[in-house]
């Protein structure tokens, strides 16, 4: 049972991280072109993520609280880094990430697509929900990859301690 909460926490985690770097590196840079459809995307991108990210995170937290418990001296130091790198990424996310994450969300309101609140706007206003939105997702991939760092850490407590047992 040990090695298998061992094996639990350290994928989950290093998964997780994998998960908000490909988000950071990979697919929110898209976003920066696709204009009208920018915030749709990026609520979809959102709400998986948010079904996806903040369970493992849970996981890989418990599975190395676990291990923490039932280990001892240096050991268990490390392991209890593992389960606090790794959920440290949820109240950064309440407390950090939010705020951005709804002002992006609003963008892609559901009582009217951006098009159409776009077609009732100028060209300048146009221009000036594109640069907050663009400006939204710049913030929003810089605190996204401290979030995959929090859980990196924690893979790698992981790590050192199912390598270097003591």
């Amino acid at each position: 049972m040990l090695h298998t909460a061992q094996l639990i926490s350290l994928a989950t985690s290093l998964f997780l991280s994998g998960i908000n770097f490909g988000a950071f590196h990979l697919t929110v840079p898209i976003l920066h072109g696709l204009d009208v459809q920018t915030p749709a995307t990026f609520a979809s991108l959102y709400h998986r993520g948010a079904r996806l990210t903040a369970p493992l995170a849970v996981l890989s937290t418990l599975t190395s609280a676990l291990v923490a418990v039932q280990s001892t001296g240096h050991e268990r130091a490390k392991w209890i880094v593992a389960a606090v790198a790794t959920f440290a990424s949820l109240p950064f996310t309440r407390v950090v990430v939010t705020e951005t994450s709804r002002t992006l969300l609003k963008f892609a309101g559901e009582d009217a697509t951006l098009e159409e609140r776009h077609s009732l706007k100028g060209d300048q206003e146009r221009q000036q929900d594109k640069e907050e939105v663009v400006g939204l997702l710049r913030r929003w991939k810089k605190m996204n990859l401290l979030r995959s760092a929090f859980s990196l850490v924690g893979g790698l407590a992981a790590v050192v301690a199912v390598v270097f047992r003591t």
